[in-house]
């Protein structure tokens, strides 16, 4: 975890008390749907107990008959922001087929496939790919009508189309591989300021099925908020929902977790081993009885409903203790070499009686004074029989190897090393191997797989030897390829297939074909060089090419005969094959025929379908047309002689003939065109020849129609100048009824009265039903335009209302009556008297109603001359503006102040306005007595505004407090002084300079000596972002050693200094890539200290396995060949062993305490005879770890 420390918290406290600051994470943590099994906590007994109960906790499935619904704590095993976009700018579908990569086990069913619905939903339903995704639903579960075969969780009406996403992901590794739908944030449909957060997550072996929900509102406008979180067989009959999530109006604002656990027929089995892989019980919780420290295995298999099994395990540990506490101290280092170390044990605490001390190279004194190099330890028992151990660490004056570390030869390339690691020794160091380059470098590279044993010298002298294993990991694949060829030319059903052998089992392939397929044989291929890569278990891969034939491609060549004249059937069709494979079939009509050549002839026009096979059975084919002009036909299109003018027409039209076509008519113009025009009525004959010399003859008759009708038209003259209400009249006869009538005026009236006429001529046509018209004209007539004249007398003086309006007419028609608002007088002459100042509109209207107006204005009379002064405000904005009027020689009077919109402010009869702000302002004045007034208008100024600008700091680092503000003054008035405050945060301050501030936004309030005041726009001190530092846990193998390099490093500015606490196991703690050398699990922490600074760190923990396992030869043959002369113990990581060996009487033969001691056979001095020994032994690791082994080996001789 990554975190930000203040630093002045860093500067006093780094090293005391830092690493109880952090904890540790398992970044590597499962999910919690997988199969799992976890033992219980380490069990610590007295020395005097016998017997206690190992228990453990796992995951308890079972088949896929049925289901169990729990809630669970809302913890998503994945990000929502992770995996694959689906569903982009679309709404209501399901996604295409996607493939697990795993197979899932549903009610009974296993699938490999599955598809997203938009709305919510997973479904196991192959068929709905890239359909429709209902969103209207009101049924409860278990329903047909609900999506079946699916999974749930929300269903519910979602548009990712307007906002959020759905993603998808696999993610894990086997056997807890899992599939995992996130849906984002996505808006409800018609609510799109509703969203929505939720996850799906299935799990590969348990079968397992997840729904979390952070948030989920309601819609209630929408489908009724119906939603819905639940699983459902194929045929919707059986459902499983959690309480109060079936279909329904639901809402969650807390997150919320469900899980359905398959609940049928158990599918998992527990067994419980000790450390020996002696079963000692089965079940969850066992009772076991042991006599030493034993570590006990708890195994769970679970069997999948497809057949496979998954296996995993936990370790508990029983651990005997008494009362009896000792601890053992350094008292001298050790030789190189030699045995001279010392170590001192004590009694701590408890015990009863006296203690016996025994040491592990055979001393039984509370001083050893024996002890050669590394670790050694000590069992005190007291005289009830209860013992304690302590271990101390022996130093050497001299090298000493810890562990050799090797890579295995992958793809036995000679690409694998060994490297050895030790401590101490006295410079310079050397090394030699006995790798056939001889390589003198504490890493030996480019080794084969085998046995090297590597000779350690320091300058003084001391020399150590120990070995080293490399192991090959794969080797290159064999490849052999064939091919099968395709069955027709072009078709894509060709296979090529590989054949591997060597390396190691199983092999992946892979085909560079379109489907890119994956197994052994390639299927569905056309025509072509393929290649195909096999790579091993390792990674070890080859590539081998091979291509796919196909056969000739099948040819039909054609000849095809038209008709010679459509009407004789001597069309033809020959068919020449080639190509394929003979012997060829050609089907015709349901009939077969072989040969190469296909002949069919007296064909008429039409079209014609051949299909052709070869000896394959691969075909083509064929669709002809036999062409030809067919039998001549035609048809004519007449035109009548209309009122008996000569204007008859015939136009023939010849179909299925061959052009060009040429025509003869009959009568006087013997015309030679497809139409003859100008025909009077009567009968005519026409011939049509085309380009074979086919003929075609044919009759017309024309007919005539109509004649021209007579005309009689009158009119009523419009009743005012300029109207359009005249009328004109037309009345007909002669002609053939029905008639019809067309005007010119506006409206092209067609009835034999037009109407809504203004004054002038128009012509009217009238025609009768065979086109036969006659044309006439008529005049609408107009009387004289009334107009009037007027004259006016204003107003003798403002407010008297004296004025008059004279007003006359000429034109219109008849008596005059004249209207002035709601006064009326009759004459061609009036006077209206006693206006006041106004704009008047007088109405003329004569005996038609025809009208004329005229508007008039009656000025106001003289005013008051005004006398006007004002000061402005002093601060622009505020008030305190004065405005003074008054007239000379008047002196009662009453006054006015408006605004600009007219609204009263102040009225007095001073004549002084005070308090105003800048602005323009209406001045009403009114005399006493006399009414007389004045009107003005005063406009009152504000000084310029000062310009402010205001300049931010950021803080140095992340949570820092030395951000600044500072503001700046462009005074108008440079004489000015001003003061500053930040809102809500300090006093009054004459500087502009705001020091010593965190992270924030803040508003600077400006006021200068005149007390006129500015607030800023609010302005931020920003800060960097926190130097975020991450490294993962690591896993090490006992022994070995790790660089650890930061995983990542955001934010902050370089160079970084860093500091690694605690220092222990550590190659460097202040540099940027320590070695850490180990053997024991430990939590460090890292400082990351930038160029300016700031600081940030992260927790982390190194996690060491336990000891690898000792292998102890069961038989020896010390003969002096070289081979197998010694009996001796090998493990890795060894700091010291504890070799004991007895003879069949229980004698001891040989003892010895060292890093890695060795029997050869002799006792006293003599060899031993053949036979069956026992040996005990116990052996310390590096770190502190200690394991104990009894047993027999045969000397053999």
């Amino acid at each position: 975890m990554s975190k930000v420390l203040n630093k002045s918290y860093l500067r006093n406290s780094i090293l005391s008390g830092l690493l109880s600051l952090f904890v540790s994470l398992n970044l590597q943590a499962q999910a919690p749907g997988c199969p799992s099994i976890v033992a219980g906590p380490p069990i610590t007994l007295q020395c005097t107990d016998s017997c206690t109960q190992l228990s453990s906790s796992f995951l308890a499935t079972g088949e896929t008959t049925s289901y169990g619904v729990s809630a669970i704590p809302y913890a998503p095993p994945y990000p929502y922001g992770l995996g694959t976009p689906t569903s982009v700018n679309t709404d209501d579908e399901y996604s295409s087929l996607i493939t697990l990569p795993f197979t899932f086990c549903f009610f009974g069913n296993t699938y490999n496939q599955l598809v997203i619905g938009s709305n919510g939903v997973i479904s196991f339903d192959a068929s709905l790919a890239g359909g429709y995704n209902p969103y209207s639903f009101s049924n409860t579960m278990p329903s047909a009508i609900l999506p079946t075969n699916s999974i749930m969780g929300v269903y519910h009406d979602i548009d990712p189309s307007v906002c959020g996403a759905i993603r998808y992901a696999n993610l894990g590794s086997y056997p807890c591989r899992t599939f995992v739908v996130n849906f984002d944030n996505v808006c409800h449909y018609s609510c799109n300021n509703l969203l929505s957060r939720h996850q799906i997550v299935i799990y590969e072996s348990t079968n397992a099925i997840e729904v979390y929900v952070e948030n989920k509102p309601t819609c209630a406008a929408w489908n009724s908020g119906n939603a819905l979180i639940g699983i459902q067989n194929a045929a919707g009959n059986v459902a499983y929902t959690p309480p109060n999530r079936n279909t329904g109006p639901w809402s969650v604002n807390t997150p919320e977790a469900w899980r359905f656990l398959p609940n049928g027929t158990p599918n998992y089995t527990i067994e419980w081993t000790d450390q020996n892989g002696t079963v000692v019980g089965n079940g969850a919780n066992v009772q076991v009885c042991p006599t030493t420290n034993q570590v006990y295995t708890a195994e769970i298999t679970y069997t999948n409903c497809d057949g496979s099994a998954v296996v995993d395990t936990d370790n508990q540990a029983v651990n005997f203790t008494s009362n009896l506490t000792v601890n053992t101290v350094l008292a001298d280092t050790s030789d190189c070499g030699q045995s001279n170390g010392s170590a001192q044990a004590s009694v701590v605490s408890g015990g009863s009686g006296a203690v016996q001390w025994q040491w592990d190279n055979g001393e039984a004194t509370a001083l050893a004074v024996n002890l050669s190099a590394g670790f050694h330890c000590v069992t005190a028992t007291d005289a009830s029989g209860c013992s304690d151990s302590s271990c101390v660490f022996i130093p050497v004056r001299g090298p000493f190897i810890d562990s050799m570390t090797t890579r295995p030869d992958t793809c036995v390339a000679g690409v694998g090393s060994a490297t050895v690691n030790f401590t101490g020794g006295q410079a310079p160091i050397s090394f030699q191997w006995d790798d056939p380059l001889g390589q003198t470098s504490s890493t030996a590279v480019g080794l084969s797989p085998g046995l090297y044993e590597l000779t350690l010298s320091d300058a003084a002298g001391c020399v150590l030897v120990d070995t080293a294993e490399v192991l090959p990991l794969g080797a290159v694949p064999s490849l052999t390829a064939g091919s099968d060829i395709t069955s027709c030319n072009g078709s894509s059903d060709g296979r090529a297939w590989v054949l591997s052998s060597g390396g190691d089992a199983p092999y992946t392939f892979q085909w560079n074909d379109i489907l890119v397929q994956t197994t052994d044989t390639a299927i569905a291929l056309s025509a072509g060089q393929y290649q195909v890569t096999v790579a091993d278990s390792n990674g070890c891969s080859d590539s081998i090419n091979v291509e796919v034939f196909e056969p000739n491609q099948l040819t039909i060549n054609s000849l095809v005969t038209d008709e010679s004249c459509g009407i004789l059937g001597d069309g033809s069709i020959i068919l020449q094959i080639s190509g394929g494979s003979a012997p060829y079939q050609t089907i015709y009509q349901g009939q077969s025929t072989a040969g190469s050549t296909f002949t069919i002839d007296s064909l008429v026009i039409g079209s014609y379908f051949f299909r052709v096979f070869d000896a394959s059975g691969c075909f083509d084919t064929l669709t002809l047309s036999v062409g030809g002009s067919g039998p001549a036909q035609d048809s004519v299109v007449l035109a009548a002689d209309t009122c008996l003018e000569g204007r008859g027409s015939a136009t023939i039209y010849i179909s299925n003939a061959s052009t060009p076509i040429s025509y003869q008519w009959s009568g006087p113009l013997s015309q030679t065109s497809q139409t003859a025009v100008g025909l009077a009525a009567g009968v005519y004959s026409v011939l049509a020849t085309d380009a074979l010399g086919c003929e075609i003859r044919d009759t017309v008759t024309i007919d005539s129609l109509g004649e021209s009708p007579t005309l009689t038209v009158a009119s009523d003259s419009v009743s005012c100048f300029g109207y359009s209400d005249g009328i004109a009249v037309v009345q007909s006869s002669g002609g053939f009824l029905p008639v019809t009538i067309q005007w010119n005026d506006p409206l092209s009236q067609g009835t034999d009265t037009a109407s809504g006429l203004v004054a002038g001529n128009y012509n009217v046509i009238v025609s009768d039903a065979f086109g036969c018209s006659t044309i006439d004209s008529v005049e609408v007539s107009s009387p004289a335009l009334l107009t009037i004249l007027g004259t006016i007398s204003n107003e003798t003086c403002l407010g008297v209302s004296d004025g008059s309006i004279e007003v006359s007419a000429s034109g219109g028609s008849g008596q005059i009556t004249w209207s002035l608002d709601s006064l009326t007088q009759v004459g061609s002459t009036v006077q209206f008297d006693n206006l006041h100042p106004s704009t008047y509109q007088v109405i003329a209207t004569d005996d038609n109603a025809c009208q004329a107006n005229g508007t008039y204005s009656i000025a106001p009379g003289t005013n008051v001359n005004l006398n006007l002064g004002g000061s402005n405000a002093a601060c622009q904005g505020g008030r305190g503006g004065q405005i003074t009027v008054s007239s000379a020689g008047v002196t009662a009077f009453s006054a006015r102040l408006l605004d600009n919109n007219g609204l009263l402010i102040q009225s007095n009869t001073t004549g002084v306005f005070n308090n105003l702000s800048a602005g323009t302002y209406q001045i009403e004045f009114v005399e006493d007595g006399t009414g007389c007034r004045g009107d003005s208008v005063f406009t009152l100024s504000e000084p310029l505004a000062n310009g402010y600008s205001a300049q931010s700091i950021a803080t140095t680092c992340n949570g820092d407090e030395d951000g600044s503000l500072e503001v700046f003054v462009s005074a108008v008035d440079t004489s000015r002084t001003f003061t500053y405050q930040l809102l809500d945060l300090t006093g009054i301050q004459s500087s502009p300079l705001f020091e010593n501030l965190p992270s924030g936004q803040y508003e600077i309030i400006v006021t200068d000596d005149l007390g006129c005041s500015d607030t800023l726009n609010p302005i931020r001190v920003s800060e960097p972002q926190a130097i975020a530092p991450f490294l993962a846990d690591q896993y090490l193998d006992f022994g070995d050693t790790v660089l650890l390099e930061l995983d990542s490093l955001w934010n902050g500015q370089a160079p970084f200094e860093y500091l690694w606490a605690p220092p222990f196991g550590l190659s460097c703690d202040d540099c940027s890539n320590p070695i850490a050398t180990i053997y024991v699990t430990s939590d460090y922490t890292v400082l990351v200290t930038d160029s300016l600074g700031c600081i940030g760190s992260t927790d982390f923990t190194l996690f060491v396995g336990e000891p690898l396992d000792l292998y102890v030869p069961n038989a020896f043959t010390p003969n002096g060949d070289g081979q197998n002369d010694v009996f001796e113990v090998y493990g890795v990581g060894v700091s010291q062993v504890d070799l004991k060996v007895y003879n069949r009487w229980g004698q001891q033969v040989f003892q010895a305490a060292s890093n890695r001691p060795q029997w050869d056979g002799m006792y006293k001095g003599k060899m031993q005879p053949p036979g069956m020994y026992t040996y005990l032994v116990e052996v310390w690791f590096l770190g502190d770890h200690s394991v104990k082994q009894k047993g027999s080996v045969s000397l053999i001789r």
